[in-house]
């Protein structure tokens, strides 16, 4: 998939956007967001995501599955994580679940609270910008 700004949410209590043997590629903004009381992403297989600006994934628990790799490519940097359950290996100690997969290429920031996320409809801020 491809387009200057990709949005997906799973607004639901329990509600799961599961992500996988996928390319998402987005010249401005990718946010891919749960945001139910449980709400899940949830990377079920090797997944590509790209972004000239900017990467936002947010929800309750994150989850990428063992031996799943989710590429952050483009010239946004690394993916900002917010979540307060980060289920993959972050690569920090105590953090995350180390027998679970990882981001790699320009990888993600260390997950920050759920409740920091920018706004689903929040523009994308400039380059290198904090959130609105």
């Amino acid at each position: 998939m491809a387009a200057d700004v990709i949005k997906a949410g799973a607004f639901g209590a329990n509600g799961q956007l599961n992500i996988g043997n996928s390319t998402l590629s987005a010249d401005t903004l990718i946010r891919l967001y749960a945001t139910g009381s449980n709400g899940e992403l949830n990377f079920v297989a090797n997944t590509v995501l790209n972004s000239g600006t900017r990467i936002d994934l947010a929800a309750h628990t994150i989850t990428i599955q063992p031996s799943v790799v989710v590429f952050i490519g483009g010239n946004g940097g690394a993916a900002h994580v917010y979540t307060d359950n980060p289920n993959y290996n972050t690569g920090i100690p105590g953090v995350g679940n180390s027998a679970n997969g990882m981001f790699t290429g320009n990888g993600a920031t260390a997950p920050q609270s759920f409740a920091s996320r920018p706004g689903f409809d929040d523009p994308a801020p400039a380059p290198g910008g904090a959130p609105h």
